[in-house]
């Protein structure tokens, strides 16, 4: 057997199979730490798991441009993913685990390409004071999967409309990500390229860790991708897995909604009148009727 460290490369730009790939790399015993995993998405935006779709992006306008928007298994802010952006995955041992060290090895591919950056406290890497790569993390019980986007040569304009919430008026607790001016690598150096970055990146993992062996989809079991892909394409998944917040209904009254479902009415007072058949949220869901409840 081969304990040598792997690249798994996706030749595939379908967000949903991509999701599904990193997942199982991460949790397939077989996968030798550490290992890289590389792809491209097509159009989509990604929510951190304990974020608000609602607060981070408008579904509806995402549906109508036939942009999907999905959940990731790590926390973290909201990433707009399209051809010109490099996803950039780690999966690690968990025992000794720093996330300065990836992105210092990010930093490095960067730099080789004649592109200065920094790289700030909570992981951010900027060039120029715009952010052109952000990172999460999701944590196994010997493992981690440390994983970062970063910004080529995307469609900016796409991506800043792709992030404009639906409800901004949510009240709510979950996560929020943390908006910041960003920018391409190849606004730096024309040249730059996903190719010329990719090879990058993979020289200096090679140069880090010692040369890795290329791994794809096919080394993977058929199984695990399906599951995965069938979760990340649900409902349950995307909507139902929103942490409980407060948003607003009609005329001064509010929404309290849990599990994706409306239950509640809250009227100005703090009345609350639940639902008896909850129903799923919709940022135009305003006119529910109080007649459709009873008092707590």
């Amino acid at each position: 057997m081969s304990f040598k460290p792997q690249i798994w490369y996706s030749d595939s730009s379908d967000p949903v199979m991509n999701l599904a790939f990193e997942e199982c790399v991460l949790d397939d015993p077989r996968t030798q730490l550490p290992s890289l995993v590389l792809y491209e998405n097509s159009e989509v935006v990604v929510i951190g798991k304990n974020q608000n779709p609602w607060l981070e992006c408008d579904p509806e306008h995402l549906e109508h441009s036939d942009i999907p928007m999905l959940r990731r298994l790590s926390g973290g802010g909201t990433v707009y993913h399209g051809y010109g952006n490099l996803n950039i995955g780690f999966v690690v041992a968990r025992s000794g685990f720093e996330r300065r060290r990836q992105l210092e090895l990010v930093s490095e591919a960067i730099t080789a390409l004649g592109v200065k950056c920094e790289i700030l406290e909570r992981g951010d890497i900027l060039v120029g004071g715009r952010k052109v790569s952000g990172n999460a993390m999701c944590y196994r019980s010997q493992r981690v999967l440390h994983h970062i986007t970063l910004l080529v040569n995307t469609d900016l304009g796409a991506l800043r409309g792709a992030l404009r919430p639906a409800e901004p008026e949510i009240e709510t607790h979950a996560i929020a990500s943390n908006r910041m001016p960003v920018a391409n690598l190849s606004e730096s150096n024309s040249s730059i390229n996903i190719d010329s970055v990719r090879h990058w990146i993979v020289y200096t993992f090679n140069n880090v860790y010692s040369v890795g062996e290329y791994r794809s989809a096919r080394d993977l079991d058929p199984a695990c991708l399906a599951e995965r892909s069938e979760r990340h394409r649900s409902w349950e998944w995307k909507y139902g897995r929103t942490p409980r917040f407060v948003a607003p209904g009609y005329g001064d009254t509010r929404l309290s909604v849990s599990g994706g479902f409306v239950r509640a009415v809250v009227t100005r007072d703090g009345t609350e009148f639940a639902l008896k058949q909850p129903r799923r949220y919709h940022p135009k869901l305003r006119e529910v009727s109080l007649a459709a409840g009873r008092t707590n």
